[in-house]
């Protein structure tokens, strides 16, 4: 944060570690955004924690595909969906993976084993487990394009799309020369979004990007690249999203997130995350989320999470901690949906957490996170702000700290006399300022520091 900061807006977490450092000043790599979380999970109503999809319809109903059942949610309690053996017109399959409303307002979903629709009107489904003759499978996408038919994506065979016309399902075969029973590649989950500039669609698996024209009916990929676009290769593409004329995709071999223009057919940036708090290998990515504020939110299949922000791509890591009830719920999500009040919700594998930093009661300033030197687990004791918006902050180790939000630069000073009942020196106590002086309590002596000569 940048503005000045009121001594109202409380520190609420403390600074943890050893300071290896002695006075100087510390240039911080600049404030991460900070997240305090809530969550929604089973006990709350929901049938299942572990979450596949998100999926705000018209009439304003959440609803929610778990791995054991659908979930709508109206903002205070849970109506729960599940397969019934002896009812055909139940829900397909407990494992929902993927969801959209057509024009008419009816629900569609893919499972394990074919393709679902809720209808309002009756309150009944609609499945479908077979395509002229054909078995549907395992289906992972789903969507309803401009024209009001729906498309979903079926793992290891292709694309399909169910003509709300006819009511009859056109199969187009995602690779007519692999033999769908034993092919090792298969269409990821979170790979299928409608391009916005033409009419086709944009899918990615294990052999690269790839990009299925509607009219011609016929897939572009590196194998047929006509116009030698930049971003189809033979490289392993997970995790599409849309950001506008912007495609977002993960490329886990180069280990790289590439915002592409569809428009200009040109690359604007590539991203490359790391993870410094978990020391863990970033890709494969499984999930990009943009909010509309086109920020990105991302998930690895090793545990990794990220919000990179908009426009400065600053990278803050998004960690479970199971000792910090506002962390994320879990190390891992699906899916990603936005609140009309700009809240963030992200489905993990241990329920729905959701955060609005711009409505955030308080900030959190993670000094510990900033500056890595800092490792003293005795923690801060006694703070005061400046009149310029600074803090000096008194420690358990007789050391005082001045930390700048506006700059975010922290310098350190060590208080002299340590003895040999506190090797460290005694804490902190209390701190207060007349003018340029600072006067320094301990338990047995006051400290007279000059501001300005330091």
């Amino acid at each position: 944060m940048t503005e000045k900061i009121s001594i109202r807006k409380w520190i609420h977490r403390w600074l943890t570690g050893w300071f290896i450092i002695s006075t100087g000043w510390l240039n911080a790599q600049g404030q991460p955004v900070q997240f305090e979380f809530q969550h929604i999970q089973e006990k709350d109503g929901l049938s299942f924690n572990l979450i596949n999809s998100f999926l705000q319809d018209r009439d304003g109903y959440l609803w929610v595909g778990t791995f054991d059942g659908l979930n709508r949610y109206d903002g205070n309690q849970f109506i729960k969906f599940k397969h019934n053996p002896s009812d055909p017109n139940s829900l397909l399959h407990n494992t929902v993976h993927d969801l959209c409303e057509d024009r008419q307002g009816n629900i569609w979903m893919v499972v394990d084993n074919g393709v679902g629709c809720y209808e309002k009107a009756t309150g009944r489904f609609r499945n479908y487990t077979a395509a002229n003759g054909r078995a549907i499978g395992f289906c992972t996408n789903i969507l309803c394009d401009r024209n009001g038919d729906i498309w979903f994506t079926s793992r290891r065979v292709g694309l399909h799309r169910f003509s709300t016309k006819t009511g009859k399902i056109q199969y187009f075969p995602y690779n007519p020369t692999h033999n769908p029973l034993t092919a090792s590649s298969f269409i990821s989950k979170n790979c299928f979004p409608e391009d916005p500039t033409q009419k086709g669609f944009w899918v990615a698996d294990g052999t690269g990007l790839q990009y299925f024209d509607v009219e011609q009916q016929r897939f572009f990929n590196h194998r047929n690249n006509p116009q030698h676009l930049p971003i189809f290769n033979d490289h392993s593409i997970s995790a599409l999203a849309l950001d506008g004329d912007k495609l977002i995709f993960a490329d886990n071999d180069a280990q790289k997130i590439t915002v592409y223009n569809l428009t200009n057919q040109q690359i604007l940036k590539i991203i490359t995350p790391v993870s410094r708090q978990t020391n863990r290998e970033v890709f494969a990515m499984a999930t990009i989320f943009v909010d509309r504020q086109h920020n990105l939110w991302t998930s690895s299949w090793n545990y990794v999470m990220f919000h990179i922000a908009a426009s400065t791509y600053q990278i803050t890591e998004l960690v479970h901690d199971e000792t910090s009830p506002t962390s994320i719920a879990g190390s891992f999500f699906w899916a990603g949906g936005q609140h009309p009040d700009k809240s963030v919700w992200l489905g993990t594998v241990n329920g729905i957490s959701h955060t609005n930093p711009e409505r955030a009661f308080y900030n959190v300033f993670n000094l510990g996170a900033m500056f890595p030197a800092l490792n003293d687990k005795r923690g801060i004791v006694s703070l005061l702000e400046d009149t310029d918006g600074s803090w000096w902050l008194g420690i358990s180790i007789r050391d005082i700290l001045h930390y700048n939000p506006q700059t975010k630069r922290l310098a350190i000073y060590k208080l002299p006399h340590t003895t040999a009942q506190y090797p460290y020196g005694s804490p902190v106590s209390g701190i207060c300022s007349i003018g340029e002086t600072l006067f320094v309590n301990t338990e047995t002596d006051v400290f007279v520091f000059n501001k300005t000569t330091k």
